[in-house]
């Protein structure tokens, strides 16, 4: 791993979303998705913080991520008409991010 990524990591240990895939809950044997991104301007609420608000999309965007890499995209949902759903979602936040910052979300 990069240097610069240990001072810039979020493990997502406080994110807990649950999901399955419209018959029951994901199996624990998938593999962690690791999604990384850049905190943007378009993440910041006036003061400069990233909008909580935000934090649920960029969550999202890994969630998909997750699911289109290892080959389910919305091309299946719409085919099989079965996709994900996010039963619950709880966020400790431990510390703000900065702009510009790189950030990883570790999915399960």
């Amino acid at each position: 791993m990069p240097e610069f990524f240990h001072d810039s990591f979020l493990k997502v240990f406080s994110y807990f979303i649950r999901f399955g895939y419209g018959f029951g809950p994901m199996t624990p044997q998938f593999p962690t998705h690791e999604y990384r991104t850049l905190i943007r301007e378009r993440h910041l609420d006036s003061f400069g913080h990233v909008n909580s608000a935000q934090y649920l999309v960029l969550f999202e965007e890994a969630r998909w991520e997750m699911i289109t890499s290892r080959g389910y995209g919305m091309e299946q949902v719409r085919q099989q008409q079965i996709g994900t759903v996010v039963l619950e979602c709880q966020v400790r936040f431990k510390r703000e991010l900065r702009l510009r910052e790189e950030v990883c979300i570790l999915t399960r």
